[in-house]
């Protein structure tokens, strides 16, 4: 063979190499390209999008489902937390789908999959979602909070979720519910508290009919009243007052025509000082969720709650801000506030940062960096819990 003929064809097997390596690189650029604006910008992902420009909810649930579905609980998890919506109750639920999601994907193991976004709403969902369609009763609801022990936090959040769950697999049937809250929880030696958690968790699915994406209607559960505002914490034993007056506000705000002021005073109408405050409460946390990430609307909101209880409502919103991951607005609040209103609420906020799982060491330090005079008590508090 002519040597330089030889020659060519290797140089032009060489170049074709070249040009396949090339084109196949070019092709790998182009793909992660489309991939971080498709995967990585929450905003260019379509069922968020979806999620963000609609005002229903059981939309929203489902287009968050959707996405569990078709890029994996993982993923959408992630992004979910990072598009925007809103550190509220509203964003809670919706993260609860993507348990739903890990839950048949995973099982019990889905707990594993889950982050402490939006206040252990993926945790909330899986256990709510086991309860209703595994068939495996109590004890496999317990086994899967048991999975949730590291931490007082989650494990009290997971609690919460079994109270849902209680009232998913019971078929809202609010004693029964209760009292297999006793039955797991009353005997709780490391976290005591839990059991309240539980008892809340069940008055708030009876109220909400969270499970199921909202299709269970007031007329098809026994423990709602259309008539008597106080019902059902009015017939129910001392043991269960705590739990139910914690919820009771969100259901007289429903009958009241989601009227603030008519709310008002209807928990002012309590002759219990005790009861009356718990049902401001939860008023006051019907107040984030309304003002969405507007902290100027959250102020005019408390306005309505009454003098007597708007800085109360105020503090309260910042703390429900920063348990759903709205660190930022939490504070801002905060500093709002003057004299001993502000240093209340600071003195709430701080031990929130010190056990908050998801923002890193040197993230906690600038938080308590910004807050005056309770920097150091912060910063101690931090470095106490490490």
């Amino acid at each position: 063979m002519n040597l330089s003929v030889k020659n060519g064809r290797t140089l032009l097997i060489l170049f074709t190499i070249f040009v396949f390596i090339a084109l196949v690189n070019l092709l790998a650029i182009t793909l992660k390209g489309d991939r971080s604006k498709s995967f990585l910008e929450p905003n260019k992902v379509p069922e968020i999008s979806l999620i963000l420009n609609s005002n229903n909810q059981d939309f929203k649930q489902k287009e968050a489902r959707a996405l569990a579905e078709r890029l994996g609980p993982d993923k959408a998890l992630e992004l979910l937390n990072n598009s925007g919506i809103p550190f509220t109750g509203e964003g809670h639920i919706i993260i609860h789908e993507i348990g739903y999601v890990a839950y048949h994907k995973w099982g019990k193991e889905a707990l594993l999959h889950c982050k402490d976004y939006f206040l252990y709403a993926c945790y909330h969902g899986a256990i709510i979602e086991a309860a209703a369609s595994s068939g495996g009763g109590i004890s496999y609801i317990k086994e899967m909070t048991d999975r949730c022990r590291d931490a007082w936090g989650k494990f009290v959040q997971c609690v919460h979720a079994v109270g849902h769950g209680l009232m998913a697999l019971w078929d809202y049937d609010l004693p029964k519910s209760l009292s297999d809250c006793d039955r797991l929880f009353e005997r709780e030696t490391q976290y005591k508290d839990a059991l309240i958690h539980c008892h809340d968790g069940v008055f708030m699915e009876n109220i909400f009919g969270i499970h199921g994406l909202g299709v269970r209607t007031a007329s098809q559960r026994k423990w709602l009243s259309e008539t008597d505002i106080y019902f059902p914490c009015d017939a129910v034993s001392e043991k269960y007052q705590q739990g139910c007056w914690f919820n009771q506000a969100s259901r007289i705000y429903e009958m009241k025509g989601e009227n603030i002021k008519a709310t008002a005073a209807a928990c002012e109408g309590l002759e219990s000082a005790v009861y009356k405050g718990w049902c401001f409460n939860n008023l006051a946390r019907q107040i984030s969720p309304l003002g969405k990430n507007n902290i100027d609307k959250v102020f005019a909101l408390c306005n309505e709650v009454g003098d007597s209880w708007a800085a109360n409502c105020e503090i309260v919103s910042a703390t429900s801000y920063f348990s759903q991951g709205g660190r930022d607005l939490a504070i801002q609040i905060c500093y709002r506030l003057a004299g001993a209103y502000q240093d209340e609420c600071f003195k709430q906020i701080i031990p929130m940062i010190g056990v908050d799982t998801v923002i890193s060491k040197s993230e906690k330090e600038a938080m308590c960096k910004v807050m005056g005079k309770f920097t150091n008590n912060c910063l101690v508090d931090i470095k106490s819990l490490q």
